[in-house]
């Protein structure tokens, strides 16, 4: 039986191209929120924003924050169109001039960038990881600093973790390694705090 060489793959709904640069994941992904867009500049004159706003949760948001942990690990230029759909949404929702800053429209409706999305969910996962309430599979994923050097030191004392040395880019946006540079400096923070005291976005 011959295997066949195939550069993406689909699985569970996420695109895995060969390369890890997510481009095709990307780009299958702008297309549901493109039309997410088209159904809110249609609905927008006949709905309140209490309306708009379940349906941008519901036809856009669900679409954006599925597997965002992995996929926002993409470059920025990569990315961008994704943040240039919400911006467009949003504007939509507020009949607000294309040429107008979004900024300010965040703010008003209370929406998380994709940007800042993507930062919540790397903190979530540091919290439930340091709570020790992900599944077994993430029992070893990152080192304490103590397990590491038989010599005490600042960092081991505050419990933090073991930062791997890389020099790739690849190495940069591996996921474990975004964790840790996200992550760890909340760590002292959500030990006084719940899963549930992070904000909804």
């Amino acid at each position: 039986m011959r295997i066949q060489k195939t550069y993406s793959i689909k699985y569970l709904g996420v695109i895995i191209d060969n390369k890890l640069s997510w481009k095709p994941q990307i780009s299958s992904l702008c297309g549901k929120l493109s039309q997410a867009c088209g159904v809110v500049c249609k609905i927008r004159h006949f709905a309140d924003m209490k309306i708009l706003r379940l349906i941008y949760f519901s036809l856009f948001h669900s679409h954006l924050q599925y597997c965002l942990i992995d996929r926002g690990r993409a470059y920025k230029t990569v990315i961008r169109p994704v943040q240039v759909l919400q911006n467009r949404i949003l504007k939509y929702m507020t009949f607000s001039k294309r040429t107008s800053s979004a900024n300010n429209i965040f703010k008003l409706l209370k929406i998380l960038k994709v940007s800042d999305m993507y930062q919540l969910n790397l903190k979530k996962f540091m919290y439930k990881y340091n709570a020790d309430i992900l599944p077994s599979p993430f029992n070893n994923f990152f080192s304490k600093l103590h397990c590491v050097y038989d010599h005490a030191t600042r960092q081991q004392v505050s419990g933090n973790y073991h930062h791997k040395r890389v020099r790739t880019n690849y190495g940069k946006k591996c996921c474990n390694m975004l964790v840790l540079l996200h992550g760890v400096a909340f760590i002292i923070i959500l030990k006084c705090c719940h899963y549930i005291c992070f904000p909804i976005e």
